[in-house]
């Protein structure tokens, strides 16, 4: 019963490939630049049990096979060399001079 709950919980995960990541960062213009899986080894609670599958997790590292518990992607955007705009000069403006204020009565307010 275990085995079966547990294939139809993997189904509803939705999970995606990494190859079909790939491909949708490619198709948007991105270049894949590095490709790294992890968490080879089991999550069992059993200390005996994951000193015995330790081995999973040295040859997964190794071998980078897309078997693991993640995926990590990284990727750079491919841009055409950009030249910058030059900005129109603003004319300066003319020299400030002060100007007399008006005097507010805070006591004719009220």
């Amino acid at each position: 019963m275990r085995h079966l709950l547990s294939r139809e919980a993997l189904r509803e995960a939705r999970c995606i490939r990494p190859s079909r990541v790939g491909d949708w960062l490619n198709l948007l213009g991105f270049a894949l630049e590095k490709r790294r899986f992890g968490c080879y080894c089991p999550p069992l609670s059993s200390n005996d049990w994951q000193a015995r599958l330790s081995r999973l997790e040295t040859l997964g590292q190794r071998l980078q096979a897309p078997t693991g518990g993640f995926y990590l992607l990284v990727a750079r955007k491919l841009m055409i060399g950009l030249r910058p705009l030059r900005q129109q000069r603003r004319e300066r403006m003319g020299q400030l001079l002060p100007m007399p204020v008006a005097k507010v009565s805070r006591r004719d307010a009220e």
